[in-house]
């Protein structure tokens, strides 16, 4: 764990793309947000239950609302997930969508923020997002 918990000096928070597992240690998880609070970083997961919980202890933490990963080659699929992570936003004032990066990935973005039916979506920076999240 101090392996992993050096290399956030270099990044902007910390990203649960696995989801936290049941069998996590307990001790690791105060690590991780005792560095995470000291560091200012904050936390991306993908179970409400751990954000939630993260959120209690002060940290700057959110959810994934849809990961668009490497298997999402369908452009048609694409913004159907868009299209769905755009009415969250609008509903709730914010959706984090996580996504690997391909070649095309800005153009499709681009391209359906162009397109998009409401004028109040825009793309933020995560950390954006997150200071809203700060309890």
């Amino acid at each position: 764990m101090t392996d992993q918990i050096a290399v956030l000096s270099d990044t902007l928070g910390f990203w649960d793309a696995g989801g936290s597992e049941p069998e996590q240690s307990l001790r690791s998880l105060c690590v991780l947000i005792a560095e995470l609070i000291a560091n200012q970083l904050g936390y991306v997961g993908q179970t409400a239950d751990t954000v939630t919980s993260l959120q209690d202890t002060g940290l700057a933490a959110g959810q994934v609302f849809v990961y668009i990963d490497q298997e999402t080659i369908r452009v048609t699929d694409i913004f159907k997930h868009l299209d769905a992570a755009g009415q969250s936003a609008t509903n709730t004032g914010q959706a984090i969508i996580a996504l690997d990066l391909r070649d095309d990935t800005l153009d499709i973005l681009r391209f359906w923020l162009r397109h998009s039916r409401s004028a109040q979506i825009s793309i933020a920076p995560l950390s954006t997002v997150l200071m809203q999240l700060i309890p």
